[in-house]
């Protein structure tokens, strides 16, 4: 009878302990672990204020293009908008209006130019100005002609032939650019360089990484000096590039920065597809449903917290595509308490990708190519879709803001743009993307007139291919950002690398995590909301530099929240600081994060 009651007991605690996992498990999933997190301290700028770039009044730079020259249009399209972000005040001319070069006023000079025939009655301006001590640029590859002969040796060309040399890597010296040690392939590499050879006192800071054709140099000329690119690409991609080249012409460069890296899962909490996906049957022999949550979930946690990483995740309500009015409410709700939650408690945020997966068009846009999607039927469908989406999302997540906003496929019509903007005001930041592609609605990093942060993700996917990471190598010494999108479902899609398994594609994405973190430890782990007001204090700041002997003085005016500056040292190196905190990125660069209007950063010769 002892030996019954006693196996009874076991049994009966057996029991207990299900039935405790069970209520734990269940709980979990439904969230009531959840409470609010310390991302919930109001920023330092008002939700929708609008904060401008701004620049100085007097020029300190000159740009000279030509019209008549095509490549001189384009690569200004792009370079234009570097020198914003970066504060220079430029006075641009039109060479093909008649040149009346006068150099004296100026400290640098760009000559945005493929054909250099323009400058055949300046060449002894030019070469006076910078032997004085002026800094020119000459930002394109060149094409070879009578006024580029006789201006080559200032270059430090010694010897050069007519035809383009094909680009199909970039091997960038150690310390020119941060996380730029190494080689990077190119995709879909051209003849794009001028084949040339340069002097051994010039200093190469890029080379093709299989020929070791010069692509960008700095050459001395009496007290001044010439800064060469002859890489041919002229996209938003590689815009780091020229930013990096600009600031060699200075002893000292100094520019914001926005600081900040962001990861958005989109389309997460969604509905989980039902049945088996082809390559997650092949690799893991469970349902969709079951891999989500069993394996793929669980490792994007231990990435997470491997890397600091804060996931910003992005609600979809249903993938019906009603486009009407009367959308019927999702009430299957289950995964979106487990998986929201699980972001919110890990110090990430929600946002909002749209009721359905339908972007916000009507039947006046026209695509640039089929996406399948149908168009909503007024402005008063996308309204309510939006509007019942948020109303969803606040049921499940009662704490939550839902502040950002992530278009489906990242395409966004003007009208849908405009209901973001006037009807719904808690909406603070729009995350699409930054380089342009088919009915793409790409951005800048900024903050549109009607107050809402333009916060655009840069990379794709869980395997960044050579295209992105160069996009990511650029746009980290341009702006200092890391910000890149996956879907779950990038796992069952063949085209975003489903074949090759998930146990790849996690290797590819903490590989490309070890590059980033392992070159810049210390670039913030923003969420979106957070990566919106740090564009809103970028945007805010405004600069003045004076550098002394001794002693390199900053004015930052506008500092409200933590902002940052990249500083080139070209001569010597940096020591005590007062008035901000200096990270040393590489040799020659440093971060600095401002704690005061007044800076004074002491020089070491």
């Amino acid at each position: 009878m002892d030996h019954k009651v006693r196996h009874f007991g076991q049994l009966f605690g057996i029991f207990l302990c299900f039935v405790g996992l069970g209520i734990f498990f269940l709980f979990q999933r439904r969230g009531i672990f959840y409470t609010p997190g310390e991302n919930r301290a109001p920023g330092a700028f008002g939700p929708r204020e609008y904060t401008e770039k701004d620049v100085d009044e007097e020029h300190t730079c000159l740009v000279v293009c030509d019209s008549s020259q095509p490549e001189s249009m384009t690569f200004m399209e792009e370079f234009r908008q570097v020198l914003l972000d970066m504060r220079v005040s430029y006075q641009e001319t039109d060479a093909a209006d008649g040149l009346s070069l006068e150099l004296s006023s100026y400290e640098t000079a760009v000559f945005a130019l493929s054909d250099l025939e323009c400058l055949r009655d300046h060449i002894t301006e030019l070469s006076g100005w910078v032997k004085g001590g002026g800094r020119a640029m000459f930002p394109m590859s060149l094409q070879r002609t009578p006024v580029m002969d006789l201006l080559s040796q200032r270059f430090g060309i010694m010897e050069m032939g007519y035809e383009y040399s094909r680009v199909d890597s970039i091997a960038l010296a150690d310390g020119f650019m941060a996380g730029g040690d190494g080689v990077y392939p190119i995709d879909d590499g051209y003849e794009s360089a001028l084949g040339l050879r340069v002097r051994d006192d010039c200093k190469i800071y890029a080379s093709e990484g299989t020929t070791g054709l010069p692509l960008i140099w700095s050459a001395d000329f009496g007290d001044g000096k010439f800064v060469m690119v002859n890489m041919g690409f002229y996209e938003k991609a590689y815009r780091g590039f020229y930013s990096s080249a600009y600031t060699l012409l200075e002893d000292i460069a100094v520019y914001p920065v926005i600081n900040g890296s962001v990861f958005y899962i989109d389309d997460f909490p969604s509905p989980v597809p039902s049945g088996n996906g082809e390559y997650v049957m092949r690799d893991y022999g469970m349902s969709i449903g079951n891999f989500y949550s069993s394996v793929w979930w669980p490792d994007m946690l231990k990435i997470q917290d491997q890397y600091g990483l804060r996931y910003t995740g992005l609600i979809i309500e249903t993938y019906e595509d009603h486009t009407g009015i009367g959308l019927p409410r999702n009430e299957d709700i289950a995964d979106y308490g487990y998986f929201g939650n699980m972001i919110l408690v890990k110090g990430g945020e929600l946002g909002i990708h749209g009721y359905n997966h339908q972007p916000l068009c009507l039947d006046t846009f026209q695509y640039e190519e089929d996406l399948g999607y149908n168009a909503w039927e007024s402005r008063e469908a996308m309204v309510s879709a939006l509007t019942e989406v948020l109303s969803f999302s606040k049921e499940l997540y009662p704490e939550e803001e839902f502040h950002v906003y992530v278009p489906p496929s990242n395409v966004l019509s003007p009208e849908g743009r405009q209901v973001l903007g006037n009807d719904f005001p808690n909406i603070t930041s729009i995350a699409s993307v930054y380089l342009p592609g088919e009915s793409a609605y790409d951005q800048e990093f900024e903050i549109a007139q009607d107050g809402i942060a333009e916060t655009p993700r840069i990379i794709s996917g869980f395997n960044v291919d050579d295209y992105m990471r160069i996009a990511a190598l650029s746009e980290l010494n341009l702006h200092f950002v890391n910000s890149q999108f996956v879907h779950p479902d990038d796992l069952l899609d063949e085209d975003r690398g489903a074949a090759l398994g998930w146990e790849y594609l996690k290797g590819r994405m903490t590989a490309y995590f070890d590059w980033l973190y392992g070159s810049v430890p210390s670039i913030r782990r923003l969420t979106g909301s957070q990566m919106s007001e740090a564009v809103r204090q970028y945007c805010a700041l405004r600069l003045w530099k004076l550098p002394e002997e001794e002693t390199l003085y900053i004015t930052a005016e506008g500092v409200r929240d933590e902002a940052w500056l990249m500083i080139r040292v070209n001569e010597g190196s940096l020591g005590e600081v007062k008035g901000g905190e200096l990270t040393q990125l590489t040799d020659s660069l440093y971060l600095l994060k401002v704690t005061d209007r007044d800076i004074e950063i002491m020089r070491n010769r």
